[in-house]
């Protein structure tokens, strides 16, 4: 392939890769919902234009599928080598392995749609087919790794976030990718056929975002709360290990210290996930802090690794005088490859054979869904849970 030839791909690469990236921006914190339609158009109708059969038609889509999740989930990398002690090589081929399987979704509603449009017509397959596949390809990837769902980005006033209750994260992910589907047949038509996509796809926006807006009385929620919980939030700034001891012990000693010059009696006090050291129902070190607490008339809510029969696994639990029996929430979802291994019939196998230390935390069903604390109850949502709406709202149903 000659010098001339290889440029255009190039740059056409390079383009596809910074789509994907830039959907970061659509995202808290920086919260441009409106880039996520206009990108999703764009590649809809570059891949559009490239012919049948060059490979840059699929390529292009397959190269944005993958930035897009990198742009997401690069900050994996440091749990995976910090924690799981993998070195670098290794967490970021699992990055981008992870990136890959969970592109390969998204590829394949724009494989699909560009299969549709050569076969029907850009109309059936922007408005018809690639909304569609578009909520098939999250709803099937949230049943393992809910991440980055184009739903997510809604969460201005100015938005469809008011929807989110109503028609769910997937249903306002539909509703997106028809938009986009909108936007992308704008230049796809002769003036006059392209005039009516622009207002229906005008008035379908100000119609959701009418509807949206309006529903914000509804949908916000209206708890009746018995009194006030005073609470603060503590947490150093030192990076530790908290599966190696004397780091771990080291890290509580230093929560102690910090947590006796700024609590406040009758507080709560909340701690991170990895403050305390891992423990099981025998970790004699419990009944120790809990006296710490009962001096100071503080009750204590953590995030903890519990080790039970069945194995470690992330929880919270908290530790109060008014409770003899330790209150345990487990974390349900794990992280996978930071906290347990996908696949692992298959992966686990390969993992041992190579000497890459990386195990397995196991999500278990414990005697609490809630934690009682006073007249109060909390529904702690612990790390990577917070993606799966459906335990949040159960939670609060209880």
């Amino acid at each position: 392939m000659s010098t001339v030839e290889l440029k255009p791909t190039i740059i056409n690469h390079i383009s596809y890769a910074a789509a994907g990236l830039l959907c970061v921006l659509a995202f808290s914190p920086f919260h441009q919902w409106w880039l996520i339609p206009c990108i999703l158009a764009w590649v809809l109708n570059q891949s559009q234009r490239t012919p049948l059969v060059n490979k840059d038609r699929y390529t292009g889509p397959a190269l944005f599928s993958l930035c897009y999740f990198l742009g997401h989930l690069y900050w994996l990398v440091i749990p995976m080598h910090d924690f799981a002690r993998l070195n670098w090589f290794l967490s970021i081929l699992l990055l981008f392995a992870s990136c890959s399987l969970l592109g390969f979704f998204m590829y394949m509603t724009f494989y699909t749609t560009a299969k549709a449009s050569d076969r029907f017509s850009p109309l059936i397959a922007y408005l018809l087919v690639f909304p569609c596949v578009w909520f098939l390809n999250e709803y099937l990837r949230s049943m393992f790794f809910p991440w980055a769902l184009i739903g997510f980005s809604q969460t201005t006033d100015l938005s469809l976030r008011w929807l989110l209750p109503i028609i769910g994260v997937w249903g306002v992910g539909w509703l997106i990718a028809l938009l986009s589907g909108m936007l992308a047949l704008l230049t796809k038509y002769p003036y006059r056929q392209s005039l009516v996509i622009f207002i229906t796809t005008l008035i379908t926006l100000v119609f959701s975002l009418t509807v949206a807006t309006n529903l914000r009385t509804i949908t916000e929620p209206h708890l009746t709360i018995p009194g006030d919980v005073a609470f603060t939030t503590v947490q150093h700034n030192e990076i530790k290990d908290f599966y190696q001891p004397d780091l771990s012990n080291e890290s509580l000693q230093e929560q102690l210290t910090l947590t006796d010059t700024i609590a406040k009696p009758n507080h709560l006090i909340i701690w991170p996930e990895s403050a305390l050291p891992v423990a099981n129902e025998k970790a004699a070190w419990i009944g120790d802090l809990k006296h710490w607490l009962q001096q100071r008339n503080i009750s204590l809510l953590s995030g903890i690794t519990w080790h039970t029969n069945q194995g470690i696994s992330p929880a919270a639990i908290l530790l109060d005088d008014h409770t003899d029996s330790n209150q345990i929430v487990y974390k349900q979802h794990l992280v996978p490859f930071g906290e347990t291994v996908p696949f692992k019939g298959i992966i686990q196998p390969m993992l041992d054979f190579a000497g890459i230390p990386l195990f397995s935390m196991v999500s278990q069903v414990g005697d609490y869904s809630t934690i009682a604390f006073g007249p109060h109850v909390i529904a702690p949502i612990i790390c990577y849970d917070i993606l799966f709406t459906d335990q949040a709202t159960s939670s609060l149903d209880h």
